[in-house]
């Protein structure tokens, strides 16, 4: 997909970009710690679904030991009922908080992709 850049519009009149592209779908899913790691999940041609944030969810439990605790934002994947059994399921190194709504500026996540995308140009 094309990048996709912070711009400007008059109220109301949200900016539309249109491309010609057809490139394979990659979904990424990505964790920050305090250590500082990251950890990234590739899904090719998929969609993050609920599936796809267990998978990852696992994968964050195999390779940090201890407890994990995970500050999310509020989309409605990290919410759903099969990822909520799974955190239930992993309480004993498992804890999930929420950021408040609309606040990205929080999530050092939302910095990593912002870095990315930026080098990329």
């Amino acid at each position: 997909m094309p990048l996709v850049g912070k711009t400007w519009a008059r109220r109301g009149m949200t900016p539309v970009l249109t491309h010609r592209g057809s490139w394979p779908k990659l979904s990424a899913i990505s964790a920050v710690t305090s250590n500082p790691h990251v950890y990234l999940k590739l899904f090719p041609r998929q969609t993050i679904r609920a599936d796809q944030v267990v998978i990852f969810l696992k994968h964050l439990l195999r390779h940090i030991p201890g407890r994990v605790s995970i500050l999310w934002d509020r989309i409605a994947t990290h919410r759903a009922e099969k990822v909520l059994n799974f955190i239930r399921n992993h309480r004993a190194r498992l804890t999930v908080s929420y950021f408040p709504p609309y606040t990205p500026e929080l999530n050092p996540d939302e910095g990593l992709w912002d870095h990315l995308k930026w080098h990329q140009l």
